[in-house]
Parts: C-alpha cells; sequence; structure tokens
C-alpha cells in the first residue's frame, strides 16, 4: 500500500504547535501539506521555491511531486521563522533496500551512513 504523505500543520505564535517538524517522503511521490496559521503569512518550501499564502485562522494546501532527493526547509517567509523541513528519499536506495541488496549502500545513499569504496564501486555496477 503507497504511504499516505498528507501532512497537517497548525502554527500559532509563529511556531509549529501540531504536526511533523520532519516530513519525510519518497521521491516521485505526490505531497499535501496543509496548513493553518493564526496570522496572515507566507509559507515557502526551499528546494522547490513553492510557497502558499497564509490567512489568519484559514486552512491552506500545498500540493506537489517530490521531484528532487534531499533535506529541505519549509519555513514562514514574512518572519524569517523555520518550522520544519521536507525529507525526500531518493528511490535508488529505497529499491535497493526493499530487496535487501547493499543494505549498506542503501543506508549511505540515504544519508544515515558513510558510502565506502566497494559501495561505489557497486553503485557503478547498477
Amino acid at each position: 500500500a503507497p504511504k499516505d504523505n498528507t501532512f497537517e500543520l497548525v502554527v500559532k505564535g509563529r511556531k509549529l504547535v501540531s504536526g511533523p517538524q520532519v516530513l519525510q517522503v519518497l521521491q516521485g511521490n505526490e505531497v499535501s501539506i496543509g496548513i493553518v496559521s493564526d496570522e496572515a503569512e507566507e509559507l515557502h518550501l526551499h528546494g522547490y521555491n513553492l510557497k502558499l499564502d497564509l490567512a489568519p485562522g484559514k486552512h491552506g494546501v500545498l500540493k506537489f511531486r517530490a521531484e528532487n532527493s534531499g533535506r529541505f526547509e519549509y519555513e514562514l517567509e514574512k518572519s524569517r521563522v523555520e518550522l520544519g523541513a521536507l525529507e525526500v528519499q531518493p528511490q535508488l536506495a529505497v529499491r535497493l533496500m526493499r530487496r535487501g541488496l547493499a543494505g549498506g549502500l542503501a543506508a549511505a545513499l540515504l544519508g544515515l551512513a558513510p558510502l565506502t569504496t566497494a559501495q561505489a564501486l557497486l553503485l557503478c555496477a547498477l
């Protein structure tokens, strides 16, 4: 079953009071970030350069496909307050982990462990 990539965030006093600080998704998946803020603001997702105007007390939704892998901060743009980060795991590493192949290589590609020379050679052979 595909993982649900729908997140709901609540911001009060320019702080995240409900919802995950780190949003984890797989590369290529559709993502939906719902947010309610207690003041007029703009949600900005760095790396994707996506913005969403927020009206006080109104629910807004940012929808997109997670094409870029990596870690990207999301913030309240007007007040320059970082709320958290979107972590997009690359598909290659996910496929390797699902197959049970080269677990250390998959961990390295996800940034969980350093890449060894043998793993780099294996990656080149894929």
